[in-house]
């Protein structure tokens, strides 16, 4: 079976990204931030809009503009799928729209 794509990536992140209790908490951010949009990129909508709710639950603690930015991206790919109302990702995406303006 071959690997690779964002499966792969999804690999990479993801043991970062579950670190909830890591003392790094704005490499954790961005890793599950990375996670989200790899998943978002790869047409997998609840994947990463349980990512981006991780993340969304990071930020409170971080203060880096570079953080925000990538979020703002996870946004704006989460959109361009247009979520259907009530699903997971529609949720995800009306908090990072309300958190990052």
């Amino acid at each position: 079976m071959k690997r690779g794509g964002a499966a792969c990536h999804g690999d990479l992140l993801h043991g970062r990204a579950a670190d909830l209790g890591s003392s790094q908490r704005r490499s954790a951010l961005r890793h599950t931030a990375w996670l989200a949009l790899a998943h978002a990129r790869a047409g997998d909508p609840d994947a990463s809009a349980e990512a981006a709710r991780a993340a969304l639950t990071r930020l409170p603690q971080i203060a880096s503009r570079e953080c925000r930015d990538l979020l703002c991206a996870v946004a704006a790919e989460l959109e361009t799928n247009a979520p259907r109302p009530g699903s997971a990702a529609h949720a995800v995406l009306a908090d990072l729209r309300r958190t990052l303006r």
